[in-house]
């Protein structure tokens, strides 16, 4: 009896190991995918980046974009700006390299932020004040998160330095 509860623990455990291999191998050498955060998303090419600040009372808006042409040989990086109703809107856009995605996409990767949609909705309510969104999109999959969640440690910070990226693109 107790033979066979030993061989059914080392079977188990085997199964198990043998289940975590192929996961960190799937991680490390999936053609062009990452399996990351909760139910192990897989979520392939990076095709945009928008990130848009709006809705305050003064009537102002901030956006910047970054995407993928249509021919997925270059990308577009486009900035939009009013400061208040009424006031002139500043546009800008830019052909690039296609390698600017590969930078943003390594920045979205190393900080998980395709994860950061699951973030707890902040207690803090400011009525008419501006509100930050931001959404990632993949070639298949699409994550969402705003001002009114409370991001990890550093986050906004990271967000910004998206968002100075793509401005710099745009005017260049």
């Amino acid at each position: 009896m107790k033979s066979s509860v030993k061989i059914i623990l080392i079977v188990i455990a085997v199964i198990i190991a043998l289940a975590v291999i192929a996961v960190l191998l799937l991680r490390q050498y999936g053609k062009n995918n990452i399996l990351d955060g909760p139910g192990m998303v897989n979520e392939t090419v990076l095709t945009s980046v928008r990130i848009y600040s709006g809705g305050g009372m003064d009537g102002g808006h901030h956006e910047v974009r970054l995407s993928i042409t249509d021919d997925e040989t270059g990308a577009v990086a486009f900035t939009e700006d009013r400061e208040y109703w009424n006031a002139e809107t500043e546009k800008h856009q830019r052909t690039v390299d296609i390698s600017a995605i590969s930078d943003v996409d390594m920045i979205i990767r190393e900080n998980s932020m395709m994860n950061w949609e699951d973030c707890p909705k902040s207690e803090l309510l400011a009525l008419d004040a501006p509100t930050t969104s931001v959404t990632i999109t993949f070639s298949n999959a699409s994550f969402s998160f705003s001002s009114s969640q409370e991001l990890p440690d550093g986050g906004w910070e990271k967000v910004r330095e998206l968002e100075s990226m793509i401005r710099v693109l745009a005017q260049e």
